[in-house]
């Protein structure tokens, strides 16, 4: 059940959600490499943690990135999220955070972050925060490392994010979330660290059920999944239309 996926160098990571793993292949041909297993293990009667996503980050001085791992509880009709960090190599966790819910009225049409988080994404400067989208309250909550979340209303069911950030210029960076609803695909950027602004969006005619979402190295090209159209479509972006 993959659920999520990150690259780091030659190395893919693939969410496993129904076994609560992660599944690290070979970019180059797909060979598999090894499994890191989440802490709590499978999903059963007593541990109700299922992956959701996946994000790499780098906060040591040498670069290496550790695993950021979303995951969602359910019990009922009540959800929880947390995320957990994990060491690259050896899997083992170095910190757990919960993701903030019951955080309400950031917007029309929206209801805040229910603790069903999908999708997640943590940025750099000028952002500083985890990002992830919460499908029921169809809105985006930005988690910042030292202070409480801030909301982006008015997203339905986001599910996918990729982030820009401009070579030259670490300031200039824009988040892409995709939405499981229709094709659309909205373009949010920085309001000061620890919050996002809604600045556009686009429709992507044909498209029915978008979810993950990447960039190229060089930020000029879109990969957008379709889920409902079983396909993926590559995009220019504005970073092509000004590197031209």
């Amino acid at each position: 059940e993959p659920s999520g996926l990150a690259m780091y160098g030659d190395e893919l990571f693939v969410v496993d959600e129904g076994n609560a793993r992660i599944q690290v292949y070979s970019v180059a041909d797909g060979a598999f490499v090894r499994t890191i297993f989440l802490p709590e293990g499978k999903p059963d009667d007593t541990n109700k943690w299922y992956p959701k996503g996946v994000a790499l980050h780098a906060e040591k001085k040498d670069g290496t990135p550790d695993l950021f791992v979303l995951e969602v509880a359910i019990s009922g009709i009540e959800f929880s999220s947390r995320v957990q960090v994990l060491n690259i190599s050896s899997g083992r966790p170095n910190r757990s955070f919960d993701v903030p819910k019951d955080v309400f009225n950031p917007g029309p049409s929206s209801l805040g972050l229910s603790g069903y988080a999908h999708g997640l994404a943590v940025a750099g400067r000028p952002l500083n925060a985890v990002i992830v989208g919460d499908m029921i309250g169809s809105s985006i909550g930005v988690v910042p490392h030292n202070k409480g979340p801030s909301l982006v209303g008015g997203i339905t069911n986001p599910f996918g994010f990729a982030i820009y950030v401009d070579r030259k210029n670490a300031d200039n960076m824009k988040v892409y979330v995709s939405s499981l609803e229709g094709g659309t695909v909205h373009i949010l950027s920085p309001a000061g660290e620890g919050a996002l602004k809604a600045d556009e969006k686009f429709k992507i005619d044909g498209a029915s059920g978008l979810t993950g979402l990447r960039l190229s190295a060089d930020g000029t090209k879109l990969y957008a999944c379709d889920q409902g159209a079983g396909c993926v479509w590559i995009l220019s972006t504005v970073e092509e239309a000004a590197a031209a």
